[in-house]
């Protein structure tokens, strides 16, 4: 995921999810819940030139900008697998459409 990856967001209900697309990314895609402003998702990406699929799990808190963005700031559990987790800090400004 880069800065040309472009990202569809959708809330209903409580769920959240989005397709995402561009730079290096062919196809991504995004599911969880929000409760207030918690968001608890997991993701699924698969990269050009690489024959795996990158996933992690998130949790993230949803800031409101002043210009009606949103900001997402949270950890990311980077591919998740046998108990291994390599978290990270991330902030990411959207816009988000509630369908």
């Amino acid at each position: 995921m880069g800065t040309r990856t472009r990202f569809t967001y959708h809330e209903k209900d409580g769920e959240i999810w989005a397709e995402y697309t561009g730079g290096d990314v062919v196809r991504g895609h995004l599911v969880g819940t929000r409760e207030g402003d918690r968001l608890d998702f997991r993701i699924c990406t698969a990269q050009a030139g690489r024959n795996h699929i990158f996933r992690a799990l998130c949790v993230s808190t949803v800031v409101e900008l002043p210009d009606g963005r949103v900001r997402l700031r949270g950890e990311l559990g980077v591919g998740v697998t046998a108990g291994q987790r390599d978290e990270r800090l991330w902030s990411r400004s959207l816009r988000m459409s509630a369908d």
